[in-house]
């Protein structure tokens, strides 16, 4: 009788895993992660000029170099690094507005 108690239970905790519970949605991306996704993209938008317009891509990179806190971007990318799936939600935003398209509703930045 133990076993078939046992069995049981395992096939109502199976069941329970089961039952159609989705993941919750991620937190959107924090103020940092916006941070971290706004500079790579403007490093990769300069850099996709550097065929056409070395110059401008040098100066663009250079004035960016100039302005971005790099103490923030290893903060955020040390937090990633402990998170790892927020790297995901990351990559993903990364992706979109390299692409052209607009920020996802859920990493709108708040007024």
């Amino acid at each position: 009788m133990t076993g078939r108690r046992v069995a049981v239970l395992a096939i109502l905790a199976l069941a329970l895993a089961c039952s159609g519970r989705t993941r919750p949605e991620p937190a959107p991306p924090t103020p940092d992660e916006h941070y971290l996704i706004e500079t790579y993209v403007r490093i990769q938008r300069a850099a996709a000029e550097y065929r056409a317009r070395p110059q401008r891509a040098e100066s663009l990179l250079a004035l960016i170099a100039a302005r971005v806190d790099s103490a923030r971007i290893d903060r955020t990318v040390r937090a990633l690094d402990r998170a790892p799936r927020r790297w995901a939600l990351v990559f993903d935003e990364i992706e979109r507005r390299l692409r052209g398209a607009a920020p996802s509703a859920s990493s709108q930045r708040v007024p």
